[in-house]
């Protein structure tokens, strides 16, 4: 944790006192920062543990915030460090509002943000996703045919170097048909791949009108 405060300090210009942690999952780590008099700073560091996870990330918010209608933290920077661990860092706004664990003053009120919460997820899985295929394939051409494809292919041969006991014939068959014939299942579609989400969590209920933040 000190190397990480020493480590922002020089790249903020400015003294970090304490580092509160957030959240923490397996592949990151959501710090938000105080400054030299103990008071929060409008920005928080999410801290990575692989490399290439952050500039994914840093895209992926940029999308959702130019094209959703959730309120989602820009982006204020990549820090690429060389210290041991080797780690990435995003610099990012620090988002204000009441906690959405917070009881509200009505059944309405609570209905309405419910409502918002609802709309802003559809809104997301809406936005085509722009080549964008995930943090494992990175970015490549998009599409239902070519997904499909790779999809089945990757458990044809998990299936065929596993060798289950429940692999019968029944379903080896169904999976080469598959391999085979994916390019007829595709004729004429024009639905463009779209945005997909998870582990979403919303903990933050903005003040601003029809806004909710995550």
């Amino acid at each position: 944790m000190e190397h990480l405060k020493a480590e922002l300090t020089l790249v903020l210009g400015e003294q970090i006192s304490r580092l509160e942690t957030i959240s923490e999952q397996t592949p990151a780590r959501l710090y938000a920062l105080y400054d030299h008099a103990g008071k929060p700073m409008p920005l928080m560091a999410k801290y990575y543990r692989h490399q290439g996870r952050a500039a994914l990330e840093a895209k992926k918010l940029a999308l959702l915030g130019h094209e959703g209608l959730i309120s989602v933290p820009a982006v204020y920077g990549l820090v690429i460090s060389q210290q041991k661990p080797v780690h990435e860092m995003l610099l990012l706004a620090r988002l204000n509002g009441v906690s959405a664990e917070a009881p509200t003053r009505d059944a309405t009120r609570w209905q309405q943000f419910c409502e918002q919460v609802v709309e802003g997820l559809l809104a997301w899985h809406r936005i085509a996703s722009h080549g964008l295929v995930g943090t494992v394939d990175s970015t490549q051409e998009n599409h239902w045919p070519a997904w499909f494809q790779q999809r089945v292919e990757v458990l044809w041969s998990t299936l065929s170097y596993l060798r289950p006991p429940f692999l019968r014939l029944k379903i080896a068959k169904f999976c080469i048909a598959a391999v085979r014939g994916w390019p007829v299942f595709f004729v004429n579609l024009m639905i463009p791949a779209l945005w997909c989400t998870a582990m979403c969590a919303c903990r933050v209920w903005s003040k601003t009108p029809a806004a909710i933040s995550c």
